[in-house]
């Protein structure tokens, strides 16, 4: 994750360099904040090479409009959802692995078409792709098998319905219970996502009716890890301008 701090910018000039290196290079979410930063990105990275490239790209459409900027590198990301009701909710993890899978010409032709439209059939898919129907049930048994497609699913703007959907960034002890403290975090409805850094911080939305909803919320967090956090910084999310990959 990128945070942005910018000056000298309206919305639609950042939207269209946005827009412009969508272009060059492929990013996940990207949503408008309030707060101590004003633009937050996101993006998948294999090795230091494309991560120097990609922030290249960034920084030079960027650049002279920032004045301070936070990156954080994330390990493993836990997608819960927002929780209407009180229903057991489906926890997808995606975490960093040693174990690198090859993708074949027709799996990627799969993902790409799939990653745009989660609401596919396989007659519309086969007629998009060139494919035959029981080719693409094959691979994409496979993909499933493997843990690549690791679930199926819309992304809600909350923000739009009218909800306060904040975000947390919990710096904490390099002995923090992070396991515990992922726990608690998962088993609140409110929470949507969390991630973990790759220096143990933790990051986490959350999605409420109320902005006194967090403020109970956070007391709970202090008074069960208290001595384990540090510090924590807070930021409203505004808009959604781009769903994440999942």
């Amino acid at each position: 994750y990128i945070y942005f701090k910018l000056k000298n910018l309206e919305k639609r000039d950042y939207r269209d360099i946005l827009k412009k290196i969508s272009l060059k290079i492929r990013l996940g979410w990207i949503a408008e904040l309030f707060g101590d930063y004003d633009l937050a990105i996101s993006f998948l990275i294999k090795d230091v090479g494309e991560l120097v490239g990609k922030l290249d790209y960034i920084f030079r459409d960027l650049g002279e409009f920032i004045t301070d900027k936070k990156i954080i590198f994330v390990k493993k990301h836990i997608v819960l959802g927002y929780n209407f009701t009180d229903r057991k909710r489906e926890i997808i993890t995606l975490k960093i692995s040693k174990d690198v899978l090859k993708l074949s010409s027709i799996d990627n032709k799969i993902l790409e078409f799939i990653e745009k439209n989660a609401r596919f059939d396989y007659i519309n898919l086969a007629l998009k792709t060139g494919l035959n129907a029981q080719t693409i049930k094959k691979h994409i048994f496979n993909l499933q098998k493997n843990n690549i497609i690791k679930s199926y699913g819309l992304f809600l703007n909350y923000v739009s319905f009218g909800y306060d959907w904040k975000t947390c960034i919990l710096n904490l002890t390099l002995n923090a219970p992070i396991k515990r403290i992922i726990g608690f975090l998962s088993n609140e409805k409110n929470v949507p996502f969390v991630s973990v850094s790759i220096d143990n911080n933790i990051v986490f939305d959350f999605i409420s009716q109320s902005p006194q909803e967090l403020k109970i919320f956070l007391g709970r967090i202090k008074k069960s890890f208290d001595i384990f956090i540090k510090n924590y910084s807070l930021f409203e999310v505004n808009d959604v301008l781009q769903r994440p990959y999942t």
